[in-house]
This record gives structure tokens, C-alpha cells and sequence, in this order.
């Protein structure tokens, strides 16, 4: 609700009468609202200088001009780093990690500067985010969903402040700020008040199609659908109506080096027919977990396993992860997680590829990763470890006499696909 005003026209004052100066220094979320020319601007300078005297570190998204580098290559102490920031504002996704800044959505790019903005105001002592004209470039669902997103970073960087100007409305809820100031025409400031909307509530989780899959598969590493299809579940904006998820779930196959850890004689055994016909009976697998570009870093995800996992379609679910270290939304959900140590083989291409920089999740587009290796570590080198890993085994051997990229497709589907496996077994 709106208080009565706390100081009067912005023209006059410039905001040295507020009382409650104390206030606008602590509050870890503070917003400002108002119409266009009401004296936001006016607002944030205002408080700047008061964080700059109190000597807090203050970051401007808006005037960070990262260079035309893969996003992945912009912050962080080392690759690891990097995607884990940019996990934090909803760019846990492969296209995202490697595309340059020209080469983002007008949405990720204001994602990108968010997450190099933290990565400034985190470094040791007081930061603080300041952004005017919040969202005032993205459509109305975007901007409510990077405000959603803004509001669960505040809960999760403690030290970390931020101070937001927009002229939208509809922020106040999403933004829930510990401090809300509302600026009218004749520039005077009032306190409100506003109920947080509930995030957790955003959301409908029901039965899905494969139409619902099949609009979302664009935004997915793997092309194309799964091998098999049994079931899917989708998550809907409850207010918009909009398709923000999927989750498909698979047959599984028969072979898989984890499960002897996830399930200790469930699905093994001398007697490889009964193996399958349990396999087939009690397992299924996530095939894909798909989020809109729009609504990820708001959890839908993990929600979407989750509300799987209530139900689910047998005894025990098991799932695949390129990327689990640095997006974890299946352990988040309750899941199991299990690393299977990599053959000798396997252990010597990726140390191989690691001196070329190919980290094992630039595997997922091996046209890309093998450019990479290449570049980095010339020809003759990465001809002979992949002709090495080829004629390392029986099933391989055939391929150490093909072409290059035919060998390096092999061997990044081999390598780089089953990097963490997680498990979950329904009790009664």
C-alpha cells in the first residue's frame, strides 16, 4: 500500500530530507518506481552516493562492455567458475555458454551483464548492483521473470546488495524489495508496501504432449527427440498460460555402469535375458528436461523432477547429466548422484583434450570442440590420441582408419555423455 509522502518534490529537495537515510543504506533490495521523468534517475545518483561515501563497491550492469568472447570466456576464475555464474542467472545451457555477447537475445545478454555485474560486486568487501531502468528493453513476461530471478539471487548472495529503478508496477510484487520507493509527477516520495508474489506458486505441473516436447527440443544440446518416448509432463505459467518446461521420460538402456552402484543387484546378473526383462520392467529414464530461455534460474527444473518423482512411472528413475556439476537441478530434486570412474582409455583422451582446453562439456557439440582442440593443440597431436582411444577397443577398432571428425563424434558421445548419472528409487 502507499504511505503517506516521506520528502518532498524531487526538484527542490534532491532527497536530502529523507529520514530513514539508514534504512536505504541497509536494505539488501531496494526499489524505486515512478512514471518516465518523475526523477528515478535522480533517485539511484542519489543513493549511489550515499553507498559510494559508505564505501560500498557499486556495479552498473548497464555499463559493462564485455568483450565479443564466448560467454563462458568473460568471468570467473577458470571455466568451472564461469558456468557457475552463469547458472546463477539462467544461462546453464550449452548455446549460452559458448556465444559471444552479439550472439545473445536481448533477454540473455541483460542475464550476462547481471551475472558479470555479481561477479564483480562478490569479490571480497560491501557491493552493491545498481540498474535503472530495469527490464525497460524486454517484454512484459521477461522482465516479470528476470525480476523473479533478481529476487532469488538477493536470498542467495547475502552480501550483496542491489538497487533497482523501474516504471512498471507489477515489479514491486516480484521483486518483494526490503525497501520500496514510489515516485509521482510532482517528484514526491512515498514508502510502499507490497505483498511478494509466491514464486513457488507460479507454476501448473500436468500431462504434456510430445507437441509440448517437440516446441521446446530447439532449446536443447541434443537435436531431435529421444530414442523413445513413454511420457511427458510440462510446467505452465499459471498466470500467462505460457509452456516454460518439459520433461520427457524414456526406456532405458540395458547397459549402464552406474546402476550396479544406484541399485547393487537389482539390474545385474549372470543372466543377461532376466537383467533386460527387469530393466524393461522397473527402470525409466529422464531423457530431457527442457527450460523456456525465458523462465530459467526460477527453479522450474528441479520442479518439474520433483513432480515427477511423486509419480512416477516404475520403481526406480534414473537420469544423465553433461552438465550436472554445474547445473545440479537432478540432485536438487532429490536424486542420487553417482560418478563411474572412466576407463584408462577414456581417462587419457580427456586429459588429452584438457591440455587442447576442451573441458568435457564442450563434448556436447563436437564440431565445435574438435575446432577447438585443433586450434589449440595443432593436428598431429589430436590425430594421435584419437586413433589411439580408437584402437583401444574391440568396439572402437573399425573407426582408427576414418576421418577425423568421424573418430572425435565417437569419441565425445563415448566420453563425454554419462558424466554424472543420478538415481531414485520410489519406497512404499
Amino acid at each position: 500500500m502507499m504511505g503517506a509522502p516521506i520528502v518532498g518534490p524531487v526538484a527542490t529537495h534532491e532527497f536530502s530530507g529523507i529520514p530513514d537515510k539508514l534504512a536505504m543504506l541497509g536494505s539488501r533490495l531496494m526499489l524505486v518506481t515512478g512514471p518516465s521523468g518523475a526523477g528515478k534517475t535522480r533517485m539511484l545518483a542519489h543513493v549511489r552516493d550515499l553507498l559510494l561515501k559508505d564505501g560500498v563497491r557499486v556495479i552498473d550492469p548497464a555499463a559493462l562492455r564485455p568483450k565479443d568472447k564466448p560467454a563462458v570466456d568473460l568471468l570467473g576464475k577458470d571455466t568451472a567458475d564461469a558456468m557457475r555464474l552463469l547458472s546463477c542467472v539462467g544461462l546453464a545451457e550449452l548455446r549460452c555458454f559458448i556465444r559471444r555477447p552479439s550472439e545473445l537475445s536481448e533477454g540473455q545478454r541483460a542475464r550476462l551483464r547481471l551475472a558479470l555485474a555479481l561477479a564483480r560486486a562478490t569479490k571480497p568487501g560491501p557491493g552493491a548492483i545498481l540498474i535503472d531502468e530495469f527490464g525497460s528493453s524486454l517484454d512484459d513476461l521477461t522482465s516479470r521473470n528476470l525480476a523473479l530471478l533478481v529476487r532469488r539471487l538477493v536470498s542467495k548472495n547475502t552480501h550483496t546488495r542491489f538497487v533497482i529503478a523501474s516504471n512498471r508496477s507489477f515489479m514491486g510484487p516480484m521483486l518483494a524489495p526490503d525497501l520500496h520507493l514510489s515516485i509521482d509527477l510532482l517528484g514526491r516520495v512515498s514508502a510502499c508496501e507490497s505483498a511478494p508474489a509466491p514464486i513457488s506458486g507460479l507454476f501448473r505441473f500436468e500431462p504434456g504432449t510430445r507437441d509440448d516436447l517437440g516446441a521446446l527440443i530447439p532449446f536443447h544440446y541434443r537435436s531431435g527427440l529421444p530414442a523413445t518416448l513413454e511420457r511427458v509432463l510440462r510446467a505452465v505459467d499459471k498466470e500467462t498460460g505460457t509452456l516454460a518446461g518439459v520433461l520427457a521420460i524414456s526406456r532405458p538402456t540395458l547397459n549402464g555402469a552406474w546402476r550396479a552402484h544406484a541399485w547393487p543387484g537389482r539390474f545385474d546378473g549372470p543372466d543377461k535375458i532376466l537383467a533386460a526383462k527387469r530393466i524393461n520392467r522397473d527402470l525409466r529414464t529422464i531423457s530431457r528436461v527442457i527450460v523456456d530461455p525465458r523462465f530459467r534460474g526460477l527453479g522450474v527444473a528441479p520442479a518439474l523432477v520433483r513432480s515427477y518423482l511423486r509419480e512416477p512411472a516404475t520403481p526406480c528413475t534414473e537420469a544423465i547429466a553433461s552438465m550436472g556439476g554445474v547445473c545440479p537441478f537432478f540432485a536438487s530434486a532429490g536424486m542420487a548422484e553417482f560418478r563411474v570412474p572412466p576407463s584408462a582409455r577414456d581417462a587419457r583422451l580427456m586429459d588429452a583434450l584438457g591440455h587442447a582446453g576442451v573441458e568435457r562439456w564442450r563434448l556436447a557439440t563436437p564440431d565445435l570442440a574438435l575446432d577447438r582442440a585443433l586450434r589449440t593443440a595443432g593436428e598431429a597431436f589430436i590425430e594421435r590420441e584419437l586413433r589411439l582411444w580408437a584402437r583401444s577397443s574391440g568396439s572402437t577398432s573399425k573407426l582408427a582408419t576414418r576421418e577425423l571428425p568421424e573418430i572425435f563424434t565417437h569419441a565425445a558421445r563415448s566420453i563425454g555423455g554419462g558424466t554424472i548419472a543420478y538415481a531414485h528409487a520410489k519406497h512404499d
